[in-house]
């Protein structure tokens, strides 16, 4: 037992069980490694470092692993008999709506007039931020993701869910109409480069005024581990109304940013 217990705290032998995953569509082997992971970082007692190159590749790793389980789920969802009781079987549905909670709470306090429409830029194919904004919070709610899949699968959830949600598939880069909403909201997997990340915000900020604000997920700690930051020259791109981060179980903080004045 304490040799288990050594190795589900540590942090290189996880990532070389990541490594060494056959594939990363949920089974109880990859639930476990993954597992182990966030609740070491979330617990803060995982042993040990990574180089820069490693973390960047587990980041990757991870990326692949969120994506099987949320299109695993997403298509669990779709054809179930009862898919708003099936949504809420979701293993992470609490946190979900934790985060969904506080970042509001964020935005709000930065903008007690916020209109409420919402673009969620890179939804992926289980975009539970997305929907719970629309079902509980009554925002009006637009999806880009540049993954056709995603979007087929985002598209499909919405319409059994009943809700009006437009799904469009288009890089964020490349998307015109940011201008229309009052919230950008940002995932933290957007961007998979601080260069790819500078060209989003840089489309973001060319096309809205001062009346909109930047919902933008970032990390700090080990939580880093899993996605990269929000990275400084993205901040020094805007004003920084808030940056706030969460309770212990919930991996992402945000940072509300709008566009200077002059």
């Amino acid at each position: 037992m304490t040799v288990q217990k050594t190795e589900s705290n540590n942090l290189r032998h996880i990532y070389r069980k990541i490594k060494n995953l056959d594939d990363f569509e949920p089974s109880p082997k990859v639930n476990e490694t993954f597992s182990n992971l966030v609740t070491g970082i979330v617990d803060e007692n995982l042993e040990g470092d990574l180089s820069n190159q490693e973390i960047q590749e587990l980041r990757t790793l991870c990326g692949k692993s969120e994506f099987q389980l949320e299109k695993h789920w997403s298509q669990r969802i779709i054809e179930s008999e009862d898919p708003k009781k099936e949504m809420e079987k979701f293993p992470y549905y609490t946190n979900y709506e934790k985060l969904v909670a506080f970042e509001y709470a964020t935005v709000v306090g930065c903008c007690k007039d916020l209109e409420k429409n919402a673009v969620f830029v890179g939804g992926g194919p289980l975009p539970f931020s997305a929907l719970i904004l629309a079902k509980d919070y009554d925002f009006d709610i637009t999806i880009i993701d540049r993954d056709s899949e995603a979007v087929e699968n985002a598209q499909k959830l919405c319409g059994r869910l009943d809700l009006e949600i437009e799904v469009i598939q288009s890089n964020a880069e490349e998307f015109k109409g940011y201008n229309d909403y009052s919230l950008i909201h940002v995932a933290a997997m957007v961007g998979g480069t601080e260069d790819e990340e500078i060209e989003v915000f840089q489309s973001i900020k060319s096309q809205i005024d001062k009346h909109s604000h930047i919902a933008a997920r970032t990390v700090h700690g080990r939580r880093k581990l899993l996605y990269r930051p929000v990275s400084k020259r993205v901040k020094k791109m805007f004003n920084v109304e808030a940056e706030k981060r969460p309770s212990r179980d919930v991996i992402n903080s945000t940072v509300v940013m709008t566009v200077p004045k002059n």
